[in-house]
């Protein structure tokens, strides 16, 4: 039965054991079996929120469910739905998770247990990623979104139905099954993407200055919430970037729209605003302040400064598999500077 291999490479995954051709065979099987996706997300996500903490309500409504599932098992066969292997190393709970999603949609049941004791199937799906994690994901219909550092991304039951609609914060990777019948529209705070087939990436942090979308190959429509009788079309290997609402009112102007080139890496050929799809952080004449916003994602930590001149210096480079100190070190080498780490505070001073 696929569903009985696509859980059990997730819990290897959730556990931090599967192997690089584990995690190409599981993405394989949710390309092939889409319907398994939605319960594979719903595990990933709730197994993130709660795996820094005991979450005891959680616990026993499982245990609630486990029973059910184990008795409705015996009453219609002699075989239990779902048989997985029991590694010691992988941790207890992910196994009974995954087991117990497995179990639910083999039955029909098809849902996740979330507060009150109370199985619900969700009208909405939230994909999370926190600080210092990315994740990939593919949709119904098979899109791949590559999911930043610090980012969400949601979209409810009715997805493909007409349309394929999601809301993203943060920033994502979009490599779109093309639909000509039923288009794929991204929604942000500030701009709404409408494509049909297509590569890009789409960059809404809340908070900074800046928001951009970048077109690696195919079109785009780019619509802003503030101006939604005008249409920007993008080709490929442009972005648009929009200015923050904070800056424009400071200046007494409209937020500012600019369509640029996308940046290549003179070094690498790579593109910076898709390098850290590939795992590199690559940064071009990037003010410090800038830079270690992207360094509070990327490694999960808070940066602090207490020299506002540090602010503004500009620096280039690459992050590939550097720890945060070697990241600092480095540096150093370019930016005179001091720094000292508590746990996950970093401060920043001459």
């Amino acid at each position: 039965m696929p569903a009985q291999l696509i859980y059990s490479l997730m819990a290897r995954k959730l556990s931090g054991e599967i192997s690089e051709a584990e995690l190409q065979e599981l993405e394989l099987l949710l390309r092939q079996y889409p319907d398994e996706h939605f319960a594979v997300e719903i595990i990933s996500e709730h197994w993130l929120q709660t795996a820094d903490k005991k979450n005891p309500a959680l616990e026993k409504s499982f245990d609630k469910v486990w029973e059910t599932i184990q008795a409705k098992q015996e009453t219609e066969s002699q075989d239990p739905v779902v048989v997985l292997p029991t590694p010691q190393k992988i941790n207890r709970t992910i196994w009974r998770w995954v087991a117990a999603a497995a179990c639910l949609s083999a039955i029909g049941l098809f849902a996740f247990l979330y507060k009150k004791n109370t199985a619900l199937t969700p009208s909405v799906n939230e994909i999370t990623t926190r600080y210092g994690s990315k994740t990939k994901l593919l949709l119904p219909d098979s899109t791949q979104v590559w999911l930043n550092a610090g980012s969400k991304l949601s979209y409810d039951n009715n997805y493909g139905n007409t349309i394929r609609e999601v809301k993203l914060v943060g920033e994502a990777y979009f490599d779109v099954v093309k639909n000509a019948a039923c288009p794929f529209v991204i929604h942000t705070d500030k701009m709404d993407i409408k494509v049909l087939g297509t590569a890009f990436n789409v960059k809404c942090y809340p908070g900074e200055k800046n928001m951009e979308t970048s077109l690696i190959h195919g079109s785009i429509e780019v619509t802003l919430k503030n101006r939604q009788s005008e249409k920007i079309m993008l080709k490929p290997n442009e972005k648009l970037v929009l200015s923050d609402e904070t800056t424009a009112k400071t200046t007494g102007k409209e937020p500012l729209v600019a369509i640029r080139s996308i940046v290549h890496d003179e070094h690498s050929d790579d593109i910076l605003e898709t390098a850290w799809v590939e795992n590199k952080l690559i940064f071009n004449e990037e003010p410090m302040e800038e830079l270690a916003l992207k360094m509070e994602r990327w490694y999960g930590v808070n940066i602090h400064f207490t020299d506002e001149a540090l602010r503004s210096n500009k620096i280039t480079g690459t992050f590939e598999n550097e720890s945060v100190e070697e990241a600092l070190h480095y540096l150093q080498l370019t930016t005179k500077f001091r720094y000292n780490i508590d746990k996950k505070d970093i401060t920043i001073f001459k």
